[in-house]
């Protein structure tokens, strides 16, 4: 969600100010975290793979 658009779609949409900054707060952490969780994943994996891809390469040589 963008800030922008909500602060312009505001005086449109008859909420309070408040729960829109609450629900701009959530989105983005749980995009956040959802974008955490691959990052950690994709690091320890890229820590596993070079020792795994040395080895076959030394077999097969």
């Amino acid at each position: 969600m963008d800030e922008g658009a909500a602060g312009i779609s505001f005086p449109f949409l008859e909420i309070p100010i408040i729960w829109i900054i609450v629900a701009i707060i959530i989105a983005d952490t749980i995009l956040i975290l959802i974008a955490a969780f691959p990052n950690n994943w994709i690091k320890n994996l890229s820590r596993r793979i070079p020792p795994i891809l040395f080895g076959i390469i030394l077999i097969i040589l």
